[in-house]
């Protein structure tokens, strides 16, 4: 695994959001093309949960700054219309919350 995708929640055996919206803000804040790219690439992973944060470093990127992710637009769109009920339904979910 690339260093970049080591950086997803998934990866890093997290079930939060943070780790990729830290990852989708670092990318935008660097403007770095090849690591969206990257991303971009890996929204096809086989892997379900990479596809997913990938889904989500991309939808978050797009928030921040449409231009950067414009480019993968109609690969993300494909994925949102073959998922729009999963993809819902995660974005929905209340971040679970350390409970004391």
């Amino acid at each position: 695994m690339s260093d970049l995708l080591n950086r997803l929640g998934y990866l890093q055996t997290r079930r939060d959001r943070t780790p990729n919206l830290d990852l989708a803000r670092d990318l935008v804040a660097r403007e770095d093309m090849a690591g969206i790219r990257e991303i971009a690439q890996n929204m096809h992973n086989d892997n379900k949960n990479i596809h997913g944060d990938c889904m989500n470093v991309m939808y978050e990127i797009a928030i921040i700054d449409p231009n950067l992710a414009a480019p993968y637009a109609d690969d993300f769109i494909k994925f949102l219309k073959a998922n729009i009920t999963t993809w819902c339904a995660a974005r929905s979910r209340p971040s679970q919350k350390l409970q004391k």
